[in-house]
């Protein structure tokens, strides 16, 4: 193996944030999730689920549809990332158990809640300001 395939960094991404993570592709999924658990501490990595992404057949035309229909599929723990088939700049959600009040181990894993990209200009135009010349004379 050379040192160009030695790590691969995934983007690991829960509701607003986006995790930057270097790892090895032949680490497990459980040594990612030790990983994130330093992150998204006090997390127990046995409270977290990684899901991908599932390659759908149609896609459709309008993101918001295809995210609502978006389906994933989990990785076990003893998974090795590269036999599994996650690559390099690959995007990995995380789940976390939510127990319930009256029995931690009742409860249900979060849902993907991952809010799509909105750019901060709606109209995509930049605003063109010109400079002002302060020094010397002004015009007359």
């Amino acid at each position: 193996m050379n040192a160009r395939q030695a790590t691969i960094y995934l983007r690991v991404k829960r509701k607003k944030t986006t995790y930057f993570i270097e790892i090895a592709p032949t680490d497990t999924v459980l040594s990612l999730k030790n990983r994130l658990a330093t992150v998204l501490s006090p997390t127990d990595p046995k409270d977290m689920r990684l899901l991908v992404p599932t390659k759908t057949q149609s896609q459709q035309p309008n993101s918001q549809q295809q995210n609502s229909q978006q389906q994933y599929s989990s990785l076990e723990d003893s998974g090795v990332l590269e036999q599994l088939g996650i690559v390099d700049d690959q995007i990995v959600y995380v789940v976390l158990w939510v127990s319930n009040e009256s029995n931690a181990a009742e409860g249900s894993w979060e849902a993907v809640d991952v809010p799509e990209f909105e750019p901060l200009n709606d109209d995509g135009a930049m605003e063109i300001v010109e400079p002002v010349d302060t020094k010397g004379k002004s015009r007359s």
